[in-house]
């Protein structure tokens, strides 16, 4: 009986992925290297890094990233990275567009920007994102 739950529960996590409609939850490797985990709440996915994602700074403290991503209806899924960054008591939020645009067999097409350090912290104000296409493996 043991090993009908464990066959069970290896075809469950092999599961592959067909759409974006599908359950996407899990962690995921980019071609970096880096290690993602997604939580997928049906309408939305939120998506934190599993590495040091802050870096250094001697006068601003940075947040790690998060990407929130919503379910609108189509293929794809689209929302924002987020970073927050603070010098003393003030805090500024980045923001720089994300979607994932391809789900299929065990990955993930993601095009992603990252947050830019701000310019000005009063008012915040930002540069312009480059944005990047990965394709993120499922473990």
């Amino acid at each position: 009986m043991k090993w009908i739950a464990l066959v069970l529960a290896v075809a469950a996590c092999a599961k592959k992925i067909r759409s974006c409609d599908d359950e996407l939850g899990g962690v995921y490797v980019a071609p970096s290297g880096e290690r993602w985990s997604v939580t997928d709440e049906r309408a939305a996915l939120e998506v934190y890094p599993l590495f040091p994602d802050a870096p250094s700074s001697p006068d601003i403290v940075i947040a790690p990233r998060v990407i929130d991503l919503h379910r609108g209806g189509g293929p794809t899924l689209a929302g924002e990275t987020k970073r927050r960054y603070m010098l003393r008591a003030v805090a500024c939020e980045g923001r720089a567009p994300a979607s994932i645009t391809r789900c299929e067999g065990d990955a993930l097409d993601v095009v992603a920007a990252d947050p830019t350090p701000p310019t000005s912290f009063e008012p915040c104000t930002f540069g312009a994102p480059r944005t990047r296409v990965e394709r993120w493996k499922r473990e």
